[in-house]
């Protein structure tokens, strides 16, 4: 691989996790909020590629202004196209009169727009269908109360194979399910819980609130995506930690912030993170052979995070 095409592919990755950010910050703010968030954004993409952050500034600022105008963020992707097209030419307008060049600004502007347009799509997508669902072993009781273990799933859940691990948990559990939508929808709202639930996590949320009756510590498995949903619960739910030990199966956070959120608020954290689980990359450590080691995974199509689920 040419230095420069990893260059540019190091880039273009890094600007594509920027503007979903600020996306998923400002994308319910005012216009002017998630604008300057924006020129921000594309004045450090303009210095990391040897141009002036002002003209970078200038193009994505004024991009994201002129984009907001031509029409709200929804699934129609011809209005997406629309908002990424009047934006690229009011950044490449402004680079052009800051002292920069046309083509840049316009790229920059265009970037901008559209990855900041598709994340917020595809958060919205998920969190309009994140309703949870809290399920019972056969014959069971429906109150959280007569449990002293619950479970809580990844993305891609199966309904009939999590109805499976609840029946087959050495003591009766009752589970919290969260259906999928889609493997890009379920990708883009853990990464909304990632980096964004202090903004707002309605499965945290959710499950905090159905464990408030809750009289007892608890035995909390959690798997992936599940593991953010109970830390954020923890976290910005006020759901007590105290006495409780959370299983955190192929966690999608680190260890610090796990533990920041449920060892500094009383619980025991039971951490099941193997090396070559895929969700390594995802919860980086810092063990850098960690880390890498998840990469493996990905040719076995995450058989290594799959056979680390639930119960």
């Amino acid at each position: 691989m040419q230095t420069g095409t990893l260059k540019g592919g190091l880039e273009g990755a890094f600007s594509a996790m920027l503007f979903f950010g600020i996306s998923g910050s400002y994308g319910g703010s005012d216009m002017m909020s998630r604008a300057i968030a924006s020129g921000v954004g594309g004045g450090i993409i303009s210095e990391l590629q040897g141009g002036k952050f002002g003209h970078g500034f200038a193009s994505a600022g004024v991009g994201s202004l002129a984009g907001n105008f031509a029409g709200k963020v929804d699934q129609n992707v011809g209005i997406s196209i629309k908002r990424t097209v009047v934006a690229a030419l009011a950044g490449g307008t402004a680079s052009a009169i800051t002292g920069g060049k046309f083509g840049n600004g316009a790229l920059t502007a265009a970037m901008s727009q559209a990855f900041g347009d598709w994340a917020q799509r595809e958060m919205q997508r998920a969190r309009a269908n994140s309703d949870g669902e809290w399920i019972y072993p056969d014959g069971g009781s429906t109150d959280l109360n007569d449990y002293d273990t619950v479970m809580t799933n990844g993305i891609l859940g199966n309904r009939e194979e999590f109805v499976k691990a609840l029946n087959s948990s050495a003591t009766p559990a009752a589970g919290y399910f969260n259906p999928s939508q889609s493997f890009f929808a379920d990708l883009m709202e853990s990464f909304g819980q990632k980096f964004f639930g202090w903004a707002g996590d309605p499965l945290a949320a959710d499950f905090a609130n159905s464990m408030l009756g809750v009289d007892h510590p608890m035995r909390i498995i959690a798997h992936s995506q599940g593991t953010l949903s109970v830390a954020n619960a923890v976290r910005h739910y006020g759901m007590s930690a105290r006495g409780s030990t959370f299983v955190m199966k192929g966690p999608a956070l680190s260890y610090y912030s796990a533990s920041r959120a449920i060892q500094g608020r009383g619980g025991t954290m039971d951490w099941r993170q193997p090396y070559g689980d895929i969700a390594n990359i995802y919860a980086p450590s810092l063990n850098p052979v960690r880390w890498a080691s998840g990469f493996g995974d990905i040719f076995c199509g995450a058989c290594r995070h799959i056979g680390n689920r639930l119960p």
